[in-house]
């Protein structure tokens, strides 16, 4: 079985065909641009080459003029590629599996489905970490899914070929589309930035780690597949902080529309990874969170972690499409049409090929319980019925209400608000709060009259605690019931992990009460020197409320 690999010398290309090397029954067809490197790795594998550029339709007509039976596709960025070598492999009989990681390519290739069905031909797209891997461990959870968070860091070390980095820089800014709390929205690429530790356990870990959105299948396929989803994240990440952060500030002015896009600067961000790329790892790791209900409809979190050592991460992104080559080495070809390669693969199917690898994983399900409940533990249960609903997830999704706003005329006191996104001035304001669970954490996306103030609340390591992120920002907050009111009072803050002298910590008197049965918020910030913020007050009622929680109390 003839199997050709176009950009077959490149990052993934080449581990593709280390592993398609190892397999039986297979002639391979090393295919590229630049006939030096292609021979270098034909010859190393004892197999044959081709130098053709398949954008050119002359050379397009000659690889498939070679016959083969199945052609992988690498060559990217696909986020500006079309459909012209699938098209190819149709007339030509040929199955084809490509590495897609645009959200617009991958669920666009269904356009092709009728006339590969017609010809009896498979064409796979997106075979790669995402959405193959991610949508596997999602099917594997077991759950009824309602959120889905997945992230990818790479070693430094790792190779980053011109396609992979005209990918991020394409989206870097850009508007992407996500779910957050049941609704489809956008947010820029890049954004959102963030730390996660990656580990499988004691021996095999990444550390503390920047992530941000970046374009993914995953994020308008999952939930197609899953109704259910109220949320679905991708995220991907550089593991030198100048880098990542670095970036996220080039992405900035793509944001605001004063640049059309960071490629014009592909070569000297190519040229300064480049010379940086002796710092950092080899090490790369990948994280799948499930949040959902199990088969009796108790709410569970699926933790799915994975660590690649010693540089050879890269085969990650290489082993769905070996598995699916595997298969019809077999004589098990998937079932003709275009599609997405999502639920086509199990989880052990597509590591089963990079065994021989110091690759590890860990996965676990957990009982899911709330943030509050978790930090004020027996104290959460004396919380009157209308503050523990607003803060339950299993209960409240989303609320609505009204709102006071004031604040001072200070320009400074301006600039933090426009930093932080807080609520203009005015009376009686429509108010919209979402909330985004993540296993015991949380995000808030309140909604002050069309102005969104988000922030990302997680537990502390202190009982009665909590941590709340506002972008490089991060506050630890003291909750205290004092039998009328849940007060919350910042103890401790950081910026970009460096801790924050207490005077230059913001000054808040904020406290929730229930009053006529409904529930009510009191929040006043201020700083020292500019003085106040913003002071906002108002109620919440729940979007809904599920009959376990009207049996609360």
């Amino acid at each position: 079985m003839r199997v050709a690999v176009l950009g077959g010398y490149g990052a993934f290309g080449s581990r593709i065909c280390c592993l398609l090397a190892r397999i039986d029954k297979i002639e391979l067809l090393v295919v590229g641009r630049d006939a030096r490197q292609a021979e270098a790795l034909a010859r190393e594998l004892k197999t044959e080459h081709a130098a053709l550029d398949v954008g050119k339709p002359g050379d397009l007509a000659a690889l498939m003029a070679r016959r083969p039976k199945v052609v992988i596709n690498t060559v990217g960025p696909f986020q500006t590629a079309d459909y012209r070598v699938a098209q190819a492999c149709i007339e030509g009989g040929a199955h084809y599996i490509d590495l897609a990681d645009s959200h617009a390519f991958v669920a666009g290739i269904a356009q092709l489905d009728e006339a590969a069905r017609a010809k009896g031909i498979t064409i796979i797209s997106g075979a790669s970490t995402v959405p193959a891997l991610s949508g596997a461990v999602v099917a594997e959870s077991g759950l009824t899914p309602t959120a889905v968070r997945i992230g990818i860091s790479p070693g430094n070390k790792a190779p980053h070929g011109p396609a992979l980095v005209d990918a991020i820089l394409s989206q870097a800014g850009k508007p992407l589309p996500v779910l957050h709390a049941g609704r489809s929205t956008k947010v820029p690429g890049w954004g959102e930035m963030h730390r996660r530790r990656i580990r499988t356990d004691r021996d095999h870990g990444l550390g503390k780690r920047w992530l941000s959105a970046c374009d993914a299948p995953d994020l308008v396929l999952l939930p197609q597949v899953y109704p259910s989803l109220r949320s679905v994240e991708f995220y991907a990440g550089l593991e030198l902080s100048v880098l990542h952060v670095g970036l996220w500030i080039l992405s900035l002015p793509v944001r605001a529309g004063w640049l059309k896009s960071l490629l014009p600067l592909r070569k000297p961000l190519r040229w300064i990874a480049d010379r940086l790329k002796v710092l950092g790892s080899d090490r790369g790791g990948m994280l799948v969170d499930v949040e959902g209900t199990d088969s009796e409809g108790q709410p569970k979190a699926y933790r799915w972690r994975l660590i690649a050592e010693r540089g050879q991460g890269p085969f990650i992104p290489a082993s769905p499409a070996t598995a699916l080559v595997a298969r019809l080495a077999r004589s098990e070809t998937p079932r003709p049409g275009a599609y997405p390669c999502l639920g086509v693969l199990s989880v052990d199917e597509i590591l089963a090929v990079v065994a021989h690898l110091p690759i590890f994983t860990l996965s676990r399900i957990k009982d899911r319980s709330d943030l509050f409940a978790l930090a004020l533990h027996q104290e959460f249960r004396r919380l009157p019925q209308p503050i523990r609903i607003m803060h339950s997830r299993r209960e409240c999704a989303s609320a609505r209400g009204r709102c006071d706003v004031d604040h001072s005329a200070n320009p400074l006191a301006l600039l933090v608000r426009a930093l932080f996104r807080m609520p203009r001035k005015g009376r009686d304001l429509p108010l919209t709060v979402r909330f985004i669970t993540r296993g015991g954490s949380e995000v808030w996306e309140r909604d002050f009259n069309g102005r969104i103030m988000r922030s990302y609340l997680s537990r502390a390591y202190i009982p009665g605690e909590i941590t709340e992120r506002f972008g490089l920002f991060r506050f630890t907050i003291r909750l205290r019931w004092d039998g009328t009111r849940l007060h919350y009072q910042i103890v401790k803050g950081k910026l970009i992990g460096i801790r924050l002298p207490r005077a230059l910590l913001p000054r808040t008197t904020a406290f929730e009460h229930v009053e006529d049965g409904v529930f009510r918020f009191d929040v006043r910030l201020s700083l020292p020197v500019i003085g106040l913020l913003a002071h906002y007050r108002g109620w919440l009622k729940p979007d809904e409320i599920s009959g376990a929680a009207a049996a609360l109390g």
